[in-house]
């Protein structure tokens, strides 16, 4: 995979319910919970995997808040990435 392939939002231009790429156990976005991340067999402390994704949301809504309005972005396409921010439940952290 690309280095820049996280830096892409495709949703926009793919409104799909599910990823290319399962998280765990599934590829919808709808199941993409707290458990999905427990799911996982890499055998890492619960506390350091739950404290990273809360940290990781609350970092990524804290900078999409503040730079949505200076991102070279059309409506349709900061209306797509906030679409799909409903539909994954870690989002919502």
């Amino acid at each position: 995979m690309s280095p820049a392939y996280d830096f892409l939002s495709t949703t926009a231009y793919i409104p799909e319910e599910t990823s290319g790429l399962r998280f765990s156990r599934s590829k919808y976005y709808k199941d993409l919970t707290l458990d999905e991340l427990m799911a996982d067999r890499a055998n890492l402390p619960e506390h350091l995997v739950l404290s990273a994704a809360k940290e990781t949301v609350q970092r990524f809504h804290e900078v999409w808040s503040r730079e949505r309005p200076n991102l070279p972005l059309s409506r349709d396409v900061i209306q797509a990435v906030e679409r799909q921010l409903g539909l994954v439940p870690l989002a919502g952290l």
